[in-house]
């Protein structure tokens, strides 16, 4: 079965770094579990820790140690990105396309309207929790997976309807 816990991590070595990363994840709608606001004053005298956050709980935690089930971002600026669009509450897996034709299965994270944002990597929750690449990408267009394709040329569109190609109009 699998793992269905989704969320991210990052590392940060100053109180500073922290403190302006809380602010913005707190901003984005997360809460601070309890004991991590124990260890917000530990940390001052610590050489460094990695906050988590749990995209489904909404939850940051401070961790002295990688010792967590969660990707770690290299990134600050891809950590906040990912960590404000979990809060958006859409994540469902989807075919993507940009061109109709070619079809790849990409957990969507948002419908922009015209546009949809996806993992790049990863087709299943397990891939995406322990992949160290944490980039996303814009599709043009989504369906869901049980979307049942139909492949038909102009001449069998023609031949149902007892007529030529030229004279088709297909709007």
């Amino acid at each position: 079965m699998e793992n269905t816990k989704r969320g991210i991590a990052v590392q940060v070595s100053t109180y500073d770094e922290y403190n302006d990363l809380i602010k913005k994840l707190l901003s984005s709608g997360y809460e601070i579990d309890k004991l991590s606001l124990y260890i917000r004053e530990q940390f001052k005298y610590h050489l460094g820790g990695y906050i988590v956050v749990d995209f489904d709980s909404k939850i940051i935690t401070l961790e002295l140690l990688d010792n967590f089930n969660y990707p770690i971002s290299d990134n600050i600026e891809d950590f906040i990105k990912l960590a404000r669009i979990s809060t958006l509450k859409y994540h469902k897996f989807m075919l993507v396309s940009n061109d109709r034709r070619t079809w790849y299965k990409r957990l969507v994270l948002k419908d922009l309207g015209g546009y949809y944002i996806a993992w790049k990597f990863g087709q299943t929750c397990k891939e995406i929790e322990y992949s160290d690449n944490i980039e996303l990408e814009k599709w043009t267009y989504a369906v869901d997976l049980t979307t049942k394709f139909v492949e038909i040329t102009t001449e069998e569109i023609a031949e149902k309807f007892n007529t030529t190609v030229e004279s088709l109009i297909i709007k």
